[in-house]
């Protein structure tokens, strides 16, 4: 599944809305499964958009309703906002609530259960972050010496026993 990199919730934001334009119709929807933090600060966002409209929000901090699983922040055709949680105990055994959508954006932190309910949607990993140069997932090499490797690795082993 591919990351997509945002440096702020604005442009994530916006790119929901850009998204929302492509979809084929007025009953399909842009979804993003977001924790409390990530989920209220780009809903700010989306209403500041005027082509956004509130259909319903229930959104609220863990202290509040101790709730700490996702939400689901949703525009559909006609840029109607709705925001829900995405977990529901109660109703189903599985516990998220299925969630039909035409693109699906999720937190690398939200439980990979969410793409199995979400029905036939094309779904990405969003982070907030700065996107990684280059090979920087890629193993460095370090020049060090043998008696130093050596002292390590005994570190190592005595530290094991």
């Amino acid at each position: 599944m591919k990351t997509l990199y945002f440096k702020n919730y604005k442009e994530f934001a916006d790119k929901m809305i850009d998204e929302v334009e492509n979809i084929d119709e007025n009953y399909n929807f842009i979804t993003a499964a977001l924790f409390y933090e990530d989920a209220r600060n780009v809903v700010a966002e989306l209403l500041k958009n005027d082509k956004v409209k509130i259909d319903f929000i229930e959104l609220a901090s863990q202290e509040v309703d101790n709730y700490d699983h996702e939400y689901y922040i949703s525009l559909d055709g006609e840029y109607n906002l709705s925001v829900e949680k995405a977990w529901y105990e109660k109703y189903r055994e599985a516990g998220y609530y299925i969630n039909s959508c035409e693109i699906l954006f999720m937190e690398k932190s939200c439980d990979y259960e969410i793409i199995t309910t979400s029905e036939d949607c094309c779904a990405y990993i969003v982070s907030f972050e700065e996107e990684p140069e280059e090979g920087d997932d890629e193993v460095k090499e370090v020049d060090i010496d043998l008696d130093t490797l050596k002292e390590v690795l005994i570190a190592i082993l005595d530290a094991l026993d």
